[in-house]
């Protein structure tokens, strides 16, 4: 299953967001075509993970489930902030299974790599 753009750095026209996340958009949000899940109050992008992870929970239960597929934008590159958005995405799951695509070369250059299968293998 894959996640939602606001879960991976992608931006999502409004009108596609789930009623109940349109509905708590700021005024000045609400009036613009997409949104990105930084621009989100955090209790909204809070939202959008716990309304994903509900959906697919009953997959997940019945075993149908392979995983949740985390396809971060090309401009997502490697940075400090790194393990807190892994740690973050994995509180956000809880124990669904995650596979990771990293869509700009820099993630998987020879002085990176290894750190990076460490942070993803300490986070599942």
């Amino acid at each position: 299953m894959k996640a939602h753009a606001l879960m991976t750095g992608h931006a999502t026209e409004i009108v596609r967001l789930p009623r109940s996340i349109r509905d708590a958009l700021p005024p000045a949000l609400a009036s613009t075509p997409r949104v990105y899940a930084k621009d989100l109050p955090l209790e909204l992008r809070d939202e959008v993970w716990r309304q994903f992870r509900a959906g697919v929970q009953p997959l997940h239960d019945t075993g149908k489930l392979g995983a949740v597929l985390l396809q971060f934008a090309p401009w997502i590159r490697p940075a400090r902030n790194t393990p807190a958005m892994f740690a973050r995405a994995r509180e956000q799951l809880g124990d669904l299974p995650v596979a990771v695509e990293f869509r700009h070369p820099s993630w998987l250059e020879p002085e990176r790599r290894e750190r990076l299968w460490d942070e993803l293998r300490d986070h599942g």
